[in-house]
């Protein structure tokens, strides 16, 4: 009796090159990796995702310049409150509501003020690189493009 098992697994390897063939293609459905390379890149790619946590230089810099090229009002706090280097109230377009941005020098510590955060009555709090956003979570559907702004802001603080 014959084993099929130098076939199917001939037919698996090829099956999983064109899968990952497919998967680094580009938008325009070209493909600019040959077969071989993407194998390769598939292999060498770590299986973690994790979001980075090495901190920028200057976060509350790196919070500031983004917030400039925003369509957003901020207001840098003079005495940041809660441990923060640094705090921003962001108001989105055609809104009464603040968004705050407390900013940390590391992720740990915007992690470990975020309760302090909340003990004081912030509302829908996130921590994000190293900032504590709050008012984000439950800000009204028409202020998430800002939301997305200031959270893109927030993960900008981390490399």
């Amino acid at each position: 009796m014959r084993s099929h098992a130098p076939v199917l697994l001939t037919l698996t390897a090829a099956a999983l090159t064109v899968s990952l063939a497919a998967c680094s293609s580009d938008d325009t459905g070209a493909s600019s990796t040959s077969s071989s390379e993407a194998a390769s890149e598939a292999t060498s790619t770590p299986a973690s995702s994790a979001a980075p946590t090495n901190p920028v230089p200057d976060p509350a810099a790196a919070v500031q310049a983004c917030l400039d090229g925003g369509n957003l009002s901020t207001t840098p706090e003079d005495g940041p409150r809660f441990g923060a280097v640094a705090e921003f109230q962001v108001v989105p377009p055609d809104s009464g509501s603040d968004l705050g941005m407390f900013v940390y020098a590391t992720p740990d510590d915007a992690a470990a003020h975020q309760k302090d955060l909340d003990d004081a009555g912030a509302s829908s709090t996130e921590v994000i690189g190293t900032v504590v956003l709050a008012g984000t979570l439950d800000a009204p559907a028409g202020e998430a493009d800002s939301v997305a702004v200031v959270q893109a802001c927030a993960a900008a603080t981390v490399g």
